[in-house]
């Protein structure tokens, strides 16, 4: 359903934010996908549009995302973050949450492996071996930044 704000959203060019992953830049969309049923938010010049997943009903979720649009308008935050208005142009480009999560997946695998590697060599101290695995992909994983 789309929505005019009666101000500017992005003022020039349209973003797509599919899902809740993608909206790390944005303020207006990650307020709007906190409200259940929301699944796509589409920013356009002047118009916002919300998406609803098939199982709610559009009568449940308008007056919420009305709320919402006129909670942000008031708050005064930008519709896109400051440190992403760098990637504005016509379209935004940023790295999507997936290939972070890819990432992560790649970089525990090879911490995996390599200490793999060492665990048969080392069998009797298999316990302490397979403690400091976990323990490093812990780390690791804590130390990566979120996106929301």
């Amino acid at each position: 359903m789309k929505y005019y704000t009666g101000k500017d959203v992005l003022g020039s060019g349209t973003h797509d934010f599919p899902s809740i992953h993608d909206c790390s830049i944005s303020p207006l969309a990650r307020q709007l996908f906190r409200i259940d049923g929301v699944v796509g938010v589409f920013l356009g010049p002047d118009f916002v549009t919300v998406t609803k997943s098939d199982s709610h009903e559009w009568n449940l979720i308008k007056p919420e995302i009305y709320a919402s649009l006129m909670d942000f308008y008031s708050s005064g935050l930008p519709v896109i973050s400051e440190n992403a208005s760098s990637q504005v142009s016509g379209n935004l480009h940023y790295i999507p949450l997936q290939m972070t999560i890819n990432t992560q997946k790649y970089f525990c695998w090879y911490i995996y492996s390599h200490y793999l590697a060492c665990f048969f060599i080392f069998w009797p101290f298999k316990s302490y071996i397979l403690h400091e695995i976990r323990s490093l992909i812990r780390k690791t994983l804590l130390s990566m930044p979120s996106l929301l």
